[in-house]
């Protein structure tokens, strides 16, 4: 266990810990982004995008305070010989935190993918639209009338 004299070990654990569960958070949004693209939801999936941003702005944050934390741990453990149970935590804590990384980057990717593929069909019938808006005219998707009514 760590030793609970030094505070900077439980806080630096402590935001590890937190940035675990925001890439936990991170990676079920991803998931449901994936999900908002395969149904053409774009209020979903803009809410999801913001949300995603958010979450990012967050790691970014706990990054540089886990990272100066890091450093007054490492400054204060020098010469300490009960450091290695720590450390093995913190080790173990930045394996997972990294491995879900890289699933976050394949999700990611595949959403990019995915998006790119729905622009693509949405371009699509988008110029169908404008040319069959063009040949018809006025853009009126209703044909025209032939007769005139004379009596009214």
């Amino acid at each position: 266990m760590i030793r609970r004299s030094n505070p900077a070990h439980s806080t630096l654990l402590t935001y590890l810990y937190l940035r675990e569960s925001v890439m936990d958070t991170y990676l079920k949004v991803l998931d449901l982004q994936g999900e908002d693209i395969s149904c053409s939801d774009a209020d979903k999936l803009t809410i999801h995008v913001r949300m995603e941003q958010e979450l990012v702005d967050r790691l970014e944050g706990l990054q540089k305070v886990i990272s100066a934390v890091h450093n007054d741990v490492a400054a204060a453990d020098e010469g300490s010989p009960s450091v290695r149970e720590g450390q093995q935590l913190q080790q173990s804590l930045n394996k997972s935190f990294n491995d879900k990384c890289e699933t976050a980057l394949e999700k990611n990717h595949t959403n990019q993918e995915n998006l790119t593929a729905e622009l693509r069909v949405l371009t699509h019938n988008l110029k169908n639209i404008r040319r069959f808006q063009t040949r018809t005219g006025r853009g009126d998707a209703a044909p025209k009338s032939r007769f005139i009514d004379i009596q009214g």
